[in-house]
């Protein structure tokens, strides 16, 4: 197939690069000079200045991979050009037009999908397994953990210079990190309510939050999601509590202790994966779908209800309240619609001391 990528950053020359090794076509679009001259450099494609100069029409399939103030707008140009759409997450920063995209995405014949990688993680893959099996169905507590020092994202880099920083271009931890809200929901569904508590806190640059826990209330269990730019070393983390014992999920392993033996239990060892292996898998299985007709695993329709999950933890953050009758709100149109907010008798979210 012919990719057209949309943006030449490193998530951008990253998909590129694993194109080109999978056998497909590749071109690249940016409208700065030094990126395009890196992308060239490094990919030795060819990458145009906008996207009328690289014939996006003479593409099978578009690849967005720019900052997410301009994911809505370009999503939306791709689907009416009758492209293919891959859009890196998060699928948008703000409500407006996300309803609209989800309705174009419905009427149009093209595959849509929203980069979620850490699905494709075999010890996720497998912890997916156990609690679809119901081998975990006492499990009433979740820890999430994501934390990642921001200057140390990308050495040699200012992190001062990027989106993640920029409120106005969709920076900030919960968007950012929103593969945690992908795979919570993936793994345990959406929650009854939500309330986010953390704010601009670090003395990192910028106008975002840089550090935000979220408590999701479920009928039987709650699990709370812990973000920030400010950790190190990097964590990821998974740790599930029932009374018959813990599982626990990094990177490097997914384990279980045995109530019965008192000793933990390595269930996969994945301490020697190839963390670029996940961007490999998620593109093989977008051209399957493409190929055979498949539904994606995240198409637009799906990666809205997420999108629309991180944006009322957002709401939640800056108003200082627990947002009730969340199943509801995410799944009807715009901020307001559905579940009620009250205000909480806990101390500000959002408000730094």
């Amino acid at each position: 197939m012919k990719f057209l990528i949309i943006g030449a950053g490193s998530i951008g020359l990253r998909h590129a690069r694993n194109l080109l090794s999978l056998g497909h076509r590749v071109s690249l679009v940016d409208p700065d000079p030094q990126a395009r001259d890196r992308a060239v450099a490094l990919t030795g494609v060819a990458v145009a200045a906008d996207l009328d100069t690289a014939r996006p029409k003479e593409h099978d399939v578009a690849l967005i991979a720019t900052p997410t103030h301009l994911h809505l707008g370009q999503a939306r140009a791709v689907l009416e050009m009758g492209l293919h759409l891959f859009v890196e997450k998060p699928l948008a920063h703000t409500w407006a037009g996300l309803d609209r995209l989800m309705e174009l995405a419905a009427r149009s014949t093209m595959h849509t999908m929203v980069g979620c990688n850490m699905r494709f993680h075999p010890g996720l893959q497998r912890l997916n397994q156990l609690l679809k099996s119901g081998d975990l169905s006492d499990i009433r507590a979740v820890q999430v953990v994501c934390g990642h020092y921001l200057p140390d994202w990308h050495p040699g880099q200012d992190y001062r210079r990027w989106y993640s920083i920029r409120r106005s271009e969709g920076g900030g931890v919960l968007l950012d990190a929103i593969h945690e809200l992908d795979y919570v929901r993936w793994l345990l569904g959406d929650p009854d309510s939500l309330v986010t508590f953390g704010g601009k806190l670090s003395g990192l640059e910028g106008d975002v939050e840089d550090i935000a826990t979220t408590l999701l209330q479920y009928p039987r269990r709650t699990v709370a999601i812990h973000l920030d730019y400010v950790q190190r070393p990097y964590r990821r983390s998974v740790t599930l509590f029932g009374e018959d014992g813990t599982v626990e999920w990094d990177e490097t392993r997914l384990r279980r202790y045995n109530v019965k033996t008192q000793r933990w239990e390595t269930l996969l060892d994945t301490a020697d994966f190839d963390f670029n292996e996940l961007y490999l898998q998620e593109m093989r299985h977008f051209v399957h779908c493409i190929e055979t007709g498949e539904e994606p695993i995240n198409p637009v329709a799906e990666a809205a209800i997420t999108t629309k999950l991180a944006l009322l933890c957002h709401q939640s953050l800056e108003q200082s309240r627990v947002i009730t009758g969340v199943r509801e709100r995410v799944l009807r149109s715009g901020p307001s619609a559905g579940g009620a907010v009250t205000r909480t008798s806990v101390a500000r979210p959002g408000v730094a001391s």
